[in-house]
């Protein structure tokens, strides 16, 4: 069960008011702190059952310390029922607890008491904050418990007052920014070498909360610095940022205060923002950046002068996504008239088969008309088969042009397909004027000689048809001469004699 931190403050400043407080240290995982008062005071305090609970039951160790000895919790309370009061004078007492055994932490929560340690441990220069990154869900908000009185938040962290800690529920990131995360962490592990679980700039921008006390929101500018800085740097090296631009420069984590974490941060919204000109943009500031900066230089010394080194890559860029452009457009107007070309040529190869289907066509009845007229003047059967074999032939080469055309035709869609593919630079829209202007005509002039070939014969087999029925209606039809009974047949023998 979570136990709520106002009850375990109220505690801790009750034992903090009982003597002289020594020493207080906390940090992202741990609250430590001494105080020296006399024995029967803590005696008396510790008597009573709710403070005696603390000792016994919870997750904070107790360590009380005489000149001569140190007793644990569960020693104290022996020496307190033993009534030892007189006989130990002044003790030390040191509170040692873990947060995330006492309140059962999340992995994505946070604990602070105090404000200057927060201030002081919340810096990714430190491990515990970098590890404390590599553990949290991703897809959550972080939510960071504070010594404040009203709640703020960006998209990624909630900072709210300790009294709401026990009732507090993690919220999911929207899908939209889980999307577009996913893409940065990919980018920056390409491009900046950054590790899966180091922390992105975007959780420490909170500007949309511009009326933040300045102790709350000073340790996450820095924190918006230093990451900023991360994702533009090649590599860590040596617990230095080694950037590499014209040389390579090495600089130097040092603990002064950043101001300027905005706008380094804006920076880095624009180069990862779009992620085909990601590698160009960080070339171009690591250049510009090794133009203001070489060899060496200080944390404090880039946060100086970090507005004219962004001006600057940014005119960089500008005149480097001009030359872009127009390279775009040179390549883009010739990869249009490439398509254009390719379609003409499948509209001319279109043309072609379709004139030879036409030209066949008007052959074949050239020479039917030719051979039939003169077959017909000599021998009426010998029509009727010509007509036959005429018919049979045209039927043959029918289907014998059309699997040819259709072939054809299936090769030129593939060569204007394939010749889109080698040009992506044209847009579809481009694309479908083209396909309509050059292509599709080309494609149905094919289909349309196809029709009017199979129409053709279609009537020519018709006609033939009923030229023979006709035919041999006629002859069948036809009456024979009557025989002349005038007509004598004479026989004429002869002898031959052998000599």
């Amino acid at each position: 069960m979570r136990r709520c931190i106002l009850e375990f403050l109220e505690f801790i400043q009750s034992v903090r008011v009982l003597g002289e407080e020594t020493a207080y240290k906390e940090d992202l995982n741990r609250i430590d702190f001494k105080l020296t008062c006399e024995f029967f005071v803590l005696a008396d305090f510790f008597s009573q059952e709710r403070n005696q609970k603390e000792l016994t039951e919870n997750f904070i160790t107790f360590r009380f310390t005489t000149p001569s000895t140190t007793y644990t919790d569960s020693q104290f309370l022996m020496l307190i029922k033993r009534g030892m009061h007189q006989k130990i004078g002044d003790i030390d007492l040191r509170i040692t607890a873990t947060k995330k055994k006492i309140f059962d932490l999340d992995t994505n929560e946070i604990v602070f008491f105090d404000i200057e340690a927060y201030k002081k441990s919340w810096n990714l220069l430190k491990n515990d904050l970098t590890t404390f990154f590599t553990k949290v869900n991703k897809d959550n908000y972080i939510h960071l418990f504070l010594p404040v009185s009203k709640p703020y938040e960006n998209s990624h962290i909630s900072i709210m007052p300790h009294a709401s800690f026990k009732e507090s529920s993690l919220k999911k990131l929207s899908d939209e920014i889980i999307k577009d995360l996913e893409i940065i962490y990919k980018e920056r592990e390409e491009h900046a070498n950054v590790d899966q679980g180091y922390p992105l700039p975007h959780i420490f921008c909170f500007d949309n909360e511009p009326k933040i006390d300045h102790d709350i929101i000073f340790p996450l500018n820095q924190a918006l610095f230093l990451s900023s800085l991360r994702h533009l740097i090649n590599k860590v090296e040596q617990s230095k940022f080694l950037l590499k631009g014209q040389t390579n420069t090495f600089i130097e984590l040092d603990d002064q205060p950043l101001t300027n974490g905005a706008a380094l941060f804006s920076i880095v919204m624009d180069i990862y923002k779009i992620k085909r000109y990601v590698k160009e943009k960080l070339q171009i500031f690591r250049h510009v950046f090794s133009i203001y900066f070489t060899n060496e230089v200080k944390l404090s010394e880039i946060d100086k002068k970090i507005g004219i080194i962004i001006e600057t890559s940014e005119n960089h860029f500008l005149a480097y996504l001009d030359d872009q452009v127009t390279n775009f457009l040179k390549n883009t107007k010739e990869a249009v008239e490439e398509v254009r070309k390719y379609a003409k040529e499948a509209s001319e190869a279109a043309d072609k088969i379709k004139s030879n289907l036409n030209a066949n066509m008007l052959a074949f009845i050239t020479a039917f008309l030719t051979s039939t007229y003169a077959i017909s003047q000599k021998n009426t059967v010998l029509l009727c088969t010509s007509i036959l074999l005429f018919t049979s032939y045209i039927w043959i080469m029918y289907f014998y042009n059309s699997k040819h055309a259709l072939e054809k035709k299936s090769s030129i869609v593939d060569m204007y397909a394939y010749s889109v593919k080698k040009t992506p630079l044209v847009t579809a829209k481009e694309q479908k004027e083209i396909k309509e202007s050059f292509l599709n005509p080309a494609i149905m002039g094919i289909d349309n000689a196809l029709k009017e070939n199979l129409r053709f014969n279609c009537i020519f087999t018709v006609i033939s048809v009923l030229v023979l029925v006709g035919m041999l209606i006629f002859v069948n039809g036809k009456e024979k001469p009557p025989e002349d009974p005038n007509i004598k047949v004479y026989f004429l023998m002869a002898n031959f004699e052998i000599a």
